[in-house]
């Protein structure tokens, strides 16, 4: 019974922004999304990517790709950053058909990132992109945000 009523709260609370993504950044909060799933092995984020800092829409948006990621038994997930300190996302073990793209794909176009399907030739490697600086949406004249309107970019 006690078992049932924690696995329902923690249903319930999978698709809350967690607070330690804001207060420690996608690093903290996808190692301690990775232990709770018990796929903590499944989770490598490279040194330079463990401190960096990017916009708060980038974070979350990282982090709920990751966790769609983390949801398939073979999902893995190497948290890195590119020359230009864009932050990669580089996923294994998880069939593109698998994974609910019409929820990544929102998430990632919405920050200004690009998904990179994998080709024959590179394997089966999924890599998501992620901007150092995210175009912020613009006001539309009546005051709420334009996302077709990009406005000055937000530092991570």
């Amino acid at each position: 019974m006690a078992t049932e009523a924690v696995e329902s709260l923690r249903e319930l609370t999978r698709g809350i922004y967690p607070t330690n993504l804001t207060r420690s950044g996608l690093a903290s909060a996808l190692q301690s999304r990775a232990a709770a799933m018990r796929r903590a092995d499944a989770v490598r984020i490279d040194p330079a990517a463990a401190t960096a800092r990017f916009a708060e829409r980038v974070e979350a948006a990282a982090y709920y790709c990751c966790v769609e990621v983390l949801g398939h038994p073979a999902g893995e997930v190497r948290v890195t950053l590119d020359d230009r300190g864009d932050l990669v996302l580089v996923i294994h073990g998880v069939d593109v058909d698998a994974l609910n793209q019409l929820a990544i794909v929102d998430r990632i176009e919405a920050c200004g990132g690009a998904l990179h399907l994998p080709g024959p030739p590179s394997g089966n490697a999924l890599q998501i992109r992620f901007p150092a600086f995210s175009p912020v949406p613009a006001p539309a004249p009546d005051g709420r945000l334009d996302p077709t309107t990009p406005g000055a970019g937000v530092p991570g």
